[in-house]
C-alpha cells in the first residue's frame, strides 16, 4: 500500500508540474474565431516566466519569451482574407 501512494504522490507531482510549464491562451483564441483582415493580429498569453514561445499562423513563424512574471505578446504580420487557417502556439 505505501509503494501505491508513493506512485500515486509521483504522479501528481508530474502533473501539477507539467501544468505549471504548460503555455495558456485567453478564452478569445478558439476555434471559428475571426481575426481582422490587413490588420497586424496581437497574439498574447501566459507562459512560465523565461519560457521560449514559437507561435505560427499561416507562413509566419514568430518567437518570443515570457518575461518574468510569465506574460508574452507579439503581433502578426497583416494578412489578406482568406482561411480556415490554424494558429499554434508551441512553449
Amino acid at each position: 500500500m505505501n509503494f501505491m501512494k508513493k506512485t500515486l504522490l509521483a504522479l501528481l507531482c508530474l502533473l501539477t508540474a507539467f501544468s505549471l510549464s504548460a503555455q495558456k491562451l485567453p478564452e478569445i483564441f478558439g476555434d471559428h474565431m475571426v481575426i481582422q483582415r490587413s490588420q497586424p493580429v496581437p497574439v498574447w498569453g501566459w507562459a512560465t516566466p523565461g519560457d521560449k514561445l514559437i507561435i505560427r499562423f499561416i507562413k509566419q513563424e514568430k518567437k518570443t519569451t515570457a518575461d518574468k512574471s510569465g506574460k508574452w505578446r507579439i503581433n502578426l504580420d497583416p494578412e489578406p482574407a482568406g482561411g480556415p487557417y490554424e494558429l499554434t502556439v508551441q512553449g
